[in-house]
């Protein structure tokens, strides 16, 4: 994660590797936790639930091939409002999400402890 939150942090766009083959796709969140547009291939099945929810929010942008990928950075760019609007549209995904591991990890302990007892 360091590395590539850190080329995040000084990046205006994000393409989010893993996904233009059948690799299943990298972690949506870390770009999205800095409020970046992100785009990538259609190969998410590791992440598909948040995906799925970055696409309703239409913070995620998914391309086939590299045409649409540069299209898409020219985009953002380009249209520096639309640009923004974009990226709060992911960093509230983001911040819906937040915490999301150890609230489950609440739930489980506290059905856990109750079952043991």
């Amino acid at each position: 994660m360091g590395e590539l939150n850190f080329l995040y942090s000084v990046s205006d766009v994000a393409f989010v590797g893993g996904s233009l083959v059948d690799h299943g796709g990298q972690n949506l969140l870390e770009p999205a936790s800095l409020g970046l547009p992100l785009s990538s291939g259609k190969s998410l099945r590791n992440f598909q639930e948040i995906a799925d929810e970055l696409q309703e929010s239409k913070a995620l942008f998914l391309i086939e091939e590299q045409k649409e990928l540069s299209d898409f950075f020219i985009d953002m760019i380009s249209k520096p409002k639309k640009s923004a609007r974009i990226g709060k549209a992911s960093a509230k995904v983001f911040e819906k999400n937040r915490g999301v591991l150890i609230k489950i990890n609440q739930s489980l302990n506290k059905h856990l402890s109750k079952l043991l007892s």
